[in-house]
C-alpha cells in the first residue's frame, strides 16, 4: 500500500515535469517566419515607400517576399497588386518603392508577405492615403500585325497584377485582358476596328500611355477568284489571305449585295452569287471584323437571253412566259419592257419569266420585248403585238379643266385637235395642236384664226382643213358663221366665205372634193373650195320619220350617213343620203341609251363607226346593221374629238355626264376588233 507521503511525492513530480514541458514549448522557435508591416513613408504623387521587417526567420527558407496593396483589407498574393522582392534569408527590415496602380487621394491597405514551401505569411494591414502614381510604360508589343480576335502581349512596366486595374485600348475599342503582371499584359484584339493601323494604349490608375508604334491590322486580301463570270447562284471561289476560318465572320459582297459563304479557310472562300445583284460588273469585297479588301477586277454577270416566248400576241392584263437563260430568280430582279411600259413579273426562275402585259400608254402596237437583268438587255427575236382594239396614247393637250366641245381632223398623215373649252370652267380656247402617230407626240401649232371657239365643226378637202361655226365666248345667243381654212404646210389660217347657217356641234363631212356642214336640225350646206362658196344642199326628209337632232355622221363612197335622235331613250335612227342623186333612205336604228348629241362618227375601210356616250358601234352598209364592238369607254362620255389616220381612229377628251372633263386619248385599229 502506498503511503500518503508517497502519493504527495508523485503528484509533485508530475507537476514539475509538466512545467518543464510548457517552458520548453515557449522557447522552441516556430518553423514559419513572422513579419510586421511598418508604416508607409515618402508618399508623393509618384508613389510611396513600403517597409516591413521579418521578426523571426522560421525554420523554412523564404522563397519570396514583398508587399501587397489594395483598396480593401482582403489582400492576397493571387488577387492583389504586389511587389515581389524574391528570396530572403535570416531576419531584418526590407522595403520597396511602389510607383504604379495608385489612384490619387485614395486610401490604400498594405500588407507585407513572405512565402515558404509550406506557408504564405502576411503581416498586419497598414493604411495610407495615396497622392497618385506614375503612368505605365509600354516597351513594345507582339505581334505587331494582327486581326480582331488575335492575342497580343504588351511588354512594359508599372502595370497592375490585377487584370481589372488595367485598361487596354486599340484605338477607341477596349480589349479583353486575359492575364497581367506589373510588366506584361496579355489581351485580345477587339472586334469593330475599321482602321488599317490602330494605336495601342494602356491605362492604369487614371494614367494612360500610348505605344510608340501602332498595331497594323491584317486586311482581307483577294488575289484571284474563279469563275470570272457567272449568273445568280453561281458558286465562286475566292483565293487570298486574312480570311476568317468561320464562315459567319466573312462578309462577302458583290457590289452592295451580300453573298452566302458556304466554305471558309484563312486563304479560301466559297460563295454564292446573290440573286439581288443589280449591276453587270459588281466588285467583290470581303470584310472581316470591319476590315475590307476588294478584288482588282469586277465579276462579270452573264447577260440574259430570250430563246422563246409563249405567245407573240396578247391582250393587256394577260400573261405570257419568256424562256431563256440567266434570268434573275427573284421576280423583282427582272425588268421586262413592252414598248415603254414595264410588265409585272409574277414568277421567275433562271430560265423562265411569267409576265403580265401592262396597261398604259403605248407608242406602237408592235415592238420587241426587252428584258433587263443586272443592267444588261436582251431583245426578243420577233416583235410582240398587242391584240387590244384600243391602245392608250398621249393625253389630249389640255388646260386645268381638260378639253371638251373641241374639234379634230386629219390632214397629210397627222391628226389635229384644238379650240373647245378647258382653260377654265366657262371660257373657250383658240389653241391648236398637231399629233404624230409614229411618235405619239403632240406639237403646238398656230392658234385658230377665228379666235376663241367651242362647239365648232370641221372637215378636210385635199391637204387643207376647214373650221368654223360654233360659239365664241363673247356671244352664246347665235352661233358663229365664219369659216377658216388651215394650211398644214405653212401652219397658217385664212378666212374663207361664211356659211349661211350653222349650229352648236354641227357635223362636218367631206366627199368628192366638197365639204358639208350638217346642222343639228338636219339641214345640209355644201362648200366648194374652187369658188369659195356655200350653197344649200339638202335636208333630211321629214317623211322618213326624222324627228330629232343630228349628232354624228360619216361618208362611205358617195353616200352620207347621219345619226339622229329625238331623246336619249328614243330610237337613234340612221339616214343615208346618196350624194349623186340626193335621195334619202332610212337605215338601221339603235335603241341603246346614249346622248342625243355630241357623238362622233368616222369611216375606215368601207365601214362606218359611231362613238356614242356609252358604246362603240360598227356599221356595215352591205348588211345595213350595227355591231357593238369593244370600247375603252367606262363612263358616259360626250363632246370628245376624233380623227382617222392610216385607217386607225383616234378618240379622246370630252366630258363625263356633262359635269367634268377627261383628257385620255386612244387609238382604235379595226383589224383587232
Amino acid at each position: 500500500m502506498i503511503s500518503k507521503l508517497s502519493k504527495g511525492f508523485l503528484l509533485l513530480a508530475v507537476l514539475f515535469i509538466t512545467l518543464i514541458r510548457c517552458n520548453e514549448d515557449e522557447v522552441t522557435p516556430r518553423h514559419y517566419p513572422r513579419l510586421n508591416t511598418l508604416s508607409v513613408k515618402n508618399v508623393t504623387q509618384n508613389g510611396a515607400t513600403l517597409e516591413a521587417e521579418i521578426a523571426h526567420a522560421g525554420n523554412s527558407p523564404i522563397l519570396d517576399h514583398g508587399f501587397l496593396w489594395g483598396l480593401n483589407e482582403g489582400l492576397s498574393t493571387r488577387q492583389s497588386d504586389k511587389i515581389s522582392l524574391g528570396a530572403f534569408s535570416g531576419k531584418g527590415n526590407f522595403n520597396a518603392q511602389v510607383s504604379s496602380s495608385l489612384y490619387k487621394d485614395s486610401t490604400y491597405f498594405v500588407k507585407a508577405y513572405a512565402i515558404t514551401r509550406e506557408h504564405i505569411i502576411y503581416g498586419d494591414a497598414v493604411q495610407f492615403s495615396s497622392r497618385g502614381s506614375i503612368a505605365p510604360v509600354i516597351e513594345g508589343f507582339t505581334p505587331e500585325t494582327a486581326t480582331s480576335g488575335d492575342t497580343v502581349k504588351i511588354r512594359g512596366k508599372y502595370f497592375s497584377f490585377v487584370k481589372l486595374n488595367n485598361q487596354v485600348s486599340f484605338g477607341e475599342r477596349s480589349a479583353k485582358i486575359v492575364a497581367s503582371t506589373d510588366t506584361l499584359i496579355t489581351c485580345i484584339v477587339p472586334h469593330g476596328i475599321s482602321q488599317n493601323t490602330v494605336p495601342v494604349s494602356v491605362k492604369v490608375a487614371g494614367n494612360t500611355t500610348t505605344a510608340a508604334n501602332a498595331l497594323t491590322m491584317l486586311v482581307p486580301k483577294i488575289d484571284s477568284f474563279s469563275p470570272a463570270e457567272g449568273t445568280f447562284g453561281t458558286i465562286v471561289t475566292l483565293n487570298g489571305a486574312n480570311f476568317s476560318t468561320k464562315s459567319a465572320e466573312n462578309i462577302v459582297k458583290f457590289g452592295e449585295h451580300e453573298a452566302q459563304v458556304i466554305e471558309a479557310s484563312a486563304t479560301r472562300l466559297k460563295v454564292v452569287v446573290p440573286a439581288t445583284v443589280s449591276s453587270k460588273g459588281p466588285v467583290i469585297t470581303v470584310t472581316v471584323h470591319l476590315m475590307t479588301g476588294a478584288a482588282t477586277e469586277p465579276f462579270n454577270m452573264l447577260p440574259p437571253n430570250i430563246t422563246s416566248v409563249s405567245s407573240e400576241k396578247g391582250f393587256t392584263g394577260n400573261s405570257i412566259t419568256l424562256r431563256g437563260n440567266n434570268f434573275n430568280p427573284i421576280p423583282e430582279g427582272n425588268k421586262v419592257l413592252f414598248g415603254y411600259l414595264y410588265g409585272t413579273v409574277t414568277n421567275a426562275s433562271a430560265t423562265e419569266l411569267e409576265v403580265t402585259i401592262p396597261e398604259g400608254m403605248y407608242v406602237s402596237r408592235s415592238f420587241y420585248l426587252d428584258v433587263e437583268v443586272a443592267e444588261q438587255h436582251t431583245l426578243s427575236t420577233k416583235e410582240f403585238t398587242l391584240l387590244d382594239p384600243w391602245i392608250k396614247k398621249e393625253d389630249v393637250p389640255h388646260g386645268p379643266y381638260g378639253r371638251y366641245w373641241a374639234i379634230g381632223f386629219a390632214v397629210s398623215g397627222h391628226g389635229y385637235a384644238g379650240i373647245g373649252r378647258g382653260n377654265d370652267l366657262n371660257s373657250a380656247n383658240r389653241d391648236f395642236w398637231k399629233y404624230t402617230p409614229q411618235t405619239n407626240k403632240w406639237e403646238k401649232m398656230a392658234d385658230f384664226g377665228g379666235g376663241e371657239r367651242f362647239g365648232a365643226t370641221s372637215f378636210t378637202i385635199g391637204n387643207y382643213a376647214y373650221v368654223g361655226g360654233g360659239y365664241s365666248e363673247s356671244g352664246l345667243s347665235e352661233p358663229a358663221t365664219d369659216f377658216w381654212r388651215y394650211d398644214p404646210a405653212t401652219n397658217t389660217w385664212q378666212q374663207i366665205a361664211s356659211i349661211e347657217e350653222t349650229s352648236l356641234r354641227s357635223v362636218g363631212l367631206s366627199a368628192n372634193g366638197k365639204g358639208y356642214v350638217i346642222n343639228i336640225g338636219g339641214s345640209i350646206y355644201e362648200y366648194d373650195p374652187t369658188s369659195d362658196s356655200w350653197s344649200y344642199f339638202s335636208s333630211i326628209a321629214s317623211g322618213l320619220g326624222y324627228r330629232g337632232r343630228v349628232s354624228a355622221g360619216f361618208v362611205i363612197g358617195n353616200k352620207m350617213y347621219l345619226l339622229s335622235s329625238q331623246s336619249t331613250t328614243a330610237p337613234h335612227e340612221l339616214f343615208e343620203l346618196d350624194l349623186n342623186t340626193r335621195q334619202w333612205t332610212s337605215k338601221a336604228s339603235l335603241r341603246e341609251y346614249f346622248s342625243k348629241w355630241n357623238n362622233n362618227g368616222f369611216e375606215i375601210n368601207g365601214k362606218g363607226y359611231l362613238m356614242t356616250s356609252y358604246s362603240f358601234y360598227e356599221y356595215d352598209p352591205a348588211r345595213d346593221s350595227f355591231t357593238e364592238i369593244s370600247s375603252r369607254q367606262k363612263y358616259d362620255r360626250e363632246g370628245g374629238i376624233s380623227f382617222v389616220v392610216d385607217n386607225k381612229a383616234y378618240y379622246g377628251g370630252g366630258t363625263i355626264n356633262g359635269s367634268y372633263s377627261v383628257v385620255d386619248f386612244w387609238e382604235f385599229d379595226p383589224t383587232y376588233k
